[in-house]
């Protein structure tokens, strides 16, 4: 529907606030069809589990994703604040203090590493290694569904680790900013390099460029000006370790979505030129551990710290660091991967349908609910393929902008919930520092329109490419400026090409600004209206030191 025409009805009682860093643009009607409710109850019990004295509500409206947040004890929508004589609120008191006293954050990291990052590895290899071209029509629309039903199972499991690395680092910058004369910000320069895989390195790419390096046959091809998918092919077909360690690469770094949170999201497979310069950058780098500066810092920091504090601060800088990785891991190895290898089987169905001129693009399959796909896959002609062409031409038209950032009354923040214990409260006072830190302070609304907030400190210079909706990455040169509304862990391999990174929404914790300072890279997040002020193709200035943009030309 052209937006002149989009009715944005409230889904609901209370205040729903849009959701623009995750959902730029309008979802398919596939991810919406499961979206809603996986998130909401992924995030019901990663409440529950945590402690948190808050319930999540989401609802789609035109394809745009709105939650609305209010605490447990009072119904969903409502800006009461409980009685702390609620069951509901008594049970979250209790669980917080289990969840301290048994360091739940240190439990999750250890189910993290020898558990479940194991198993998503497993599953998402099994899966991502099935021959799509190779199966029976009835067997593919089989395969497309147990690949729905896993991206579902990922993005659940994805949520169970949501304060993994929240708790202990907001504890430590609680910590660090009440007893020394060190800003929340500073603190947070602690947690520099202690995910790497934020940065694009991934293991898989470090142990293809280690076989390549190692292999003269190897390191001619990828030397070569010949076409990337051409040297991809030629590396993939090589024998020994330089084979091995390729094939897994694109199993692993290939499938993966790369560009957003949709089905329609571009993976690392559609895009042979990033891939191969991904690649061609770990070959040729030898680039510096940003850990190293960190553990200087943390040394330093701990002299200021009182001495009756500084085992804590030992703990504390520890767990943090170890929770830091599962961040963006968690999401490269489940939820991002998963929807990858969906795509592709998404994108096989396509083709053949294609073939049979049911559809005007490949593409256009995607913009079917899951409904509508199983019923057009037994031969049904509605939707048509005209109307599967105009949800995509309209769908593409629209960004987060033309949707209202709130449905409902103003948000009207609730009072504290009366009567909780110190030790919660003092808790509860560590999670919101680090959602402080995480959200920034937002320019005010008669701020420049190119101001934002300083998420990695820098100046740099270069051609702005402004990627929304259907963007053809195959534009970002190396050293150009990605200035985008998205917020996935997926863009890490593309960022690797960039020299800087704007965003008009985030903050200082959001996966690009983890990403920008795991590069070393300048970046400015809540840069609001960038995607819409900067043109594609612009020169400019990314001063991130004063969070402002400069278009030069």
């Amino acid at each position: 529907m052209p937006r002149e025409e989009l009715i944005f009805e409230v889904p609901g009682p209370g205040t729903w606030t849009l959701d623009n860093g995750h959902i730029p643009v309008p979802m398919t009607k596939f991810v919406a069809g499961y979206f809603d409710a996986v998130v909401g109850e992924g995030m019901a019990g990663s409440f529950a589990d945590w402690g948190d004295f808050i319930q999540l509500k989401r609802a789609t409206v035109n394809g745009f994703s709105y939650q609305q947040v209010t605490f447990v004890g009072v119904p969903p929508g409502s800006p009461d604040t409980p009685s702390i004589d609620h069951p509901d609120v008594r049970e979250r008191v209790e669980r917080t203090f289990a969840v301290h006293h048994n360091k739940l954050w240190r439990v999750k990291t250890r189910q993290w590493f020898e558990e479940v990052k194991p198993k998503s590895l497993e599953t998402n290899l099994s899966l991502a290694s099935v021959d799509v071209e190779g199966l029976d029509y009835e067997v593919l629309i089989r395969h497309i569904e147990t690949c729905r039903d896993n991206v579902i199972s990922m993005f659940l499991s994805h949520m169970n680790f949501n304060g993994t690395g929240i708790l202990p680092a907001g504890l430590l910058i609680d910590l660090v900013s009440n007893t020394t004369d060190l800003s929340a910000e500073e603190a947070l320069s602690l947690l520099d390099g202690a995910s790497p895989i934020s940065s694009g390195r991934s293991p898989e790419v470090q142990a293809l460029a280690l076989a390549i390096n190692a292999d003269i046959a190897a390191s001619t091809v990828i030397a070569s000006d010949t076409d990337a998918a051409e040297i991809i092919d030629q590396l993939r077909a090589m024998s020994g370790e330089v084979g091995v360690a390729m094939n897994r690469y694109l199993l692993i770094d290939g499938h993966r979505i790369a560009t957003g949170f949709d089905v329609t999201s571009k993976m690392m497979l559609d895009l042979p030129d990033v891939m191969l310069g991904v690649i061609k950058n770990a070959v040729e780098s030898d680039e510096s551990d940003q850990s190293l500066e960190a553990d200087i810092l943390a040394r330093f920091v701990r002299t200021k710290v009182p001495s009756d504090k500084q085992n804590e601060f030992d703990e504390l800088l520890s767990d943090a660091r170890d929770g830091t990785p599962i961040k963006d891991e968690r999401g490269l190895y489940q939820d991002a991967w998963a929807l990858g290898i969906l795509r592709k089987a998404l994108l096989e169905a396509g083709e053949r349908l294609l073939t049979q001129g049911r559809v005007h693009s490949v593409e256009h399959f995607m913009e079917a609910g899951w409904a509508e796909m199983q019923a057009i896959w037994l031969g049904d002609d509605i939707p048509t393929a005209d109307e599967l062409e105009t949800r995509r031409t309209n769908r593409m038209s629209l960004t987060w902008r033309d949707a209202p950032s709130i449905l409902g009354p103003p948000p009207t923040p609730p009072a504290p919930i009366d009567g909780l214990p110190k030790e919660v409260l003092k808790w509860n006072a560590a999670a919101q520092a680090y959602s402080r830190v995480r959200r920034g302070t937002p320019p005010g609304d008669d701020a420049p329109d190119l101001v934002g907030l300083t998420a990695n400190k820098g100046i740099y210079e270069g051609i702005a490419r402004v990627a929304m909706g259907d963007y053809d990455f195959r534009n970002i040169d190396t050293g150009d400026v990605l200035v985008t509304s998205s917020q996935s862990e997926g863009f890490n391999a593309i960022a690797r090409r960039v020299g800087a990174i704007v965003t008009d929404t985030g903050g200082p914790l959001a996966h690009l600004s983890i990403i920008a300072r795991e590069l070393g890279i300048p970046c400015i997040a809540g840069c609001k209206n960038a995607t819409a002020l900067i043109p594609d193709g612009a020169r400019i200035r990314v001063d991130a030191d004063s969070g402002t943009v400069v278009l030069l030309d």
